[in-house]
């Protein structure tokens, strides 16, 4: 039998695990499909939906760029590729619920459900120790504290932190030898929480 030559075929090779509801696992296949969906629904490229629909309406100063696999499928679950300030601007965005350059770019809606969070009950299944009380959900990472921080992870330790409470975003463009991002998360935290407390001690 051949190899799946791109990444579509790839999917359609993988069989299901686990139900649905239950336990946590991070699966980064899952948004992979969200991103087929969201392409053969609209008839556009991932690339041409994000920028339609959030780049350029953040005001960025430059261009982003995806990544594609060997035949030039775009990848939805990792590979954007992008200035620390122009991702900045998103992440202030979603701080401010969605809106940003006066207008609403994220309903306010969606931003809401994201910050909700799951159950971070289920979360423990995942064995993920080291972010004890988080759970995620629709493709975000929820603290659960005090702060109701919220954050984007990507692979070799990037990382959008939103602190609501402090007024604070944070950008880490990283080059972390080791892909997993739980190599670095409790020593990211550390520097983000006292950030933070230095904010509202001003």
């Amino acid at each position: 039998m051949r190899a799946p030559r791109t990444v579509t075929d790839f999917l359609k090779t993988l069989k299901k695990e686990g139900e649905h509801g239950g336990g946590f696992q991070y699966k980064t296949v899952d948004t992979e499909v969200i991103g087929w969906l969201l392409q053969r629904v609209t008839g556009k490229s991932y690339a041409t939906l994000l920028s339609e629909r959030i780049w350029s309406r953040i005001g960025a100063q430059e261009d982003a760029y995806v990544w594609v696999d060997g035949t030039g499928t775009q990848l939805a679950s990792t590979g954007v590729n992008t200035s620390l300030r122009d991702l900045a601007r998103f992440g202030e965005m979603m701080r401010l619920g969605g809106r940003f350059n006066g207008q609403q770019v994220v309903p306010a809606p969606v931003v809401a459900e994201i910050r909700k969070g799951a159950d971070p009950e289920k979360f423990k299944a995942a064995g993920m120790t080291m972010r004890s009380g988080y759970s995620y959900h629709n493709q975000w990472w929820m603290a659960h504290d005090a702060d109701g921080s919220f954050e984007a992870k990507g692979l070799n330790g990037q990382h959008i932190h939103i602190n609501p409470a402090a007024e604070l975003v944070v950008i880490k463009l990283s080059s972390h030898p080791i892909g997993n991002t739980a190599f670095t998360h409790t020593l990211d935290r550390r520097a983000f929480t006292a950030i933070g407390s230095s904010l509202r001690g001003r």
